[in-house]
């Protein structure tokens, strides 16, 4: 990325701002599910941003850090404008949403965020902040507001315990299919598809079947159970807490002990014989629909972990 400058990208416009005391504030906000700026700046020092607003070289800019986050989470300051690629795979450092974007910004790292200030409930409750105006990339003009922004990241203001996460106040559903499960937890948590693939290694595509309710491979199912932190116990035996990962090998081997036929589970579980087979001779997994029905049959339910 240090390369940039030399691969497709070229710096057409410098405007170095003599009077910093015009500088203008501004609020960045950031998906990082698109753009992993704490890599970035961590490797880099800096980023490189598409243009949409009037930045000016000297504006400081504060990044926010969309959900789950939902922080100011960097204060940086604009050290170049009007740079221009030429080549789009060779912009690894651009911000990708906007592709068809053909100048941008360098945002030169200054300071993180040293506490849980700077959360979206205090932005909206101390400065009316709305989150329809975090997205328009708002210039900030009051001098109250940016003192307080300054006196967070020089560690002046007294900080605030961490609120709890959506993850933290979660309660799983008491009944419902393991889709249901999945579902709710997505929904409640606000985790977003794109995040989610990230995590687990699963396509967008598939992430947003399952949150239509569509049912995908088993093994991919189970990844997206043990990302989300679900796992299952025995009815009987609750002392037992089996991860997702491990379901289909404990199915198995309630397969291999029971005395119940092969065909006659089969037919419990709308499956062909041959699938209940390989399953206990192999210990590869059914469709999802048939690994869930082996599951209620065996006793087990679903818990988070």
């Amino acid at each position: 990325m240090q390369q940039l400058h030399q691969e497709g990208v070229e710096l057409i416009k410098e405007n170095p701002r003599k009077d910093m005391e015009s500088m203008k504030h501004w609020i960045l906000s950031c998906d990082t599910s698109r753009y992993d700026i704490h890599t970035l700046f961590k490797k880099d020092g800096f980023c490189l941003w598409n243009q949409r607003r009037n930045f000016e070289v000297g504006d400081v800019v504060y990044i926010y850090e969309s959900k789950p986050v939902s922080k100011i989470v960097y204060k940086a300051v604009v050290e170049e404008i009007n740079i221009r690629r030429d080549k789009p795979e060779n912009t690894d450092n651009f911000y990708k949403k906007d592709y068809n974007k053909e100048f941008a910004f360098k945002l030169k790292y200054e300071a993180t965020n040293p506490g849980n200030r700077l959360q979206f409930v205090e932005l909206q409750e101390k400065f009316g902040i709305s989150g329809m105006s975090l997205i328009n990339i708002p210039e900030i003009t009051d001098k109250e507001m940016i003192d307080f922004f300054e006196d967070v990241f020089a560690g002046k203001v007294e900080d605030l315990p961490a609120p709890p996460t959506k993850e933290e106040l979660y309660k799983p559903l008491e009944s419902g299919t393991i889709q249901e499960h999945i579902q709710h937890k997505m929904d409640y948590c606000e985790i977003r598809d794109s995040h989610l693939a990230k995590l687990t290694g699963i396509s967008n595509s598939s992430i947003g079947r399952v949150r239509k309710g569509e049912s995908i491979k088993s093994d991919c199912m189970l990844t997206i159970l043990d990302e989300l932190g679900f796992g299952f116990v025995d009815s009987a035996d609750e002392s037992r807490v089996y991860g997702a990962s491990e379901i289909t090998e404990a199915i198995k081997q309630r397969i291999i002990s029971s005395d119940i036929r092969t065909t006659e589970l089969a037919s419990l579980c709308d499956a062909s014989p041959s699938v209940i087979s390989h399953l206990k001779n192999d210990g590869k997994a059914p469709k999802f629909e048939v690994l869930e029905k082996l599951i209620n049959y065996y006793g087990f339910k679903v818990i988070l972990k």
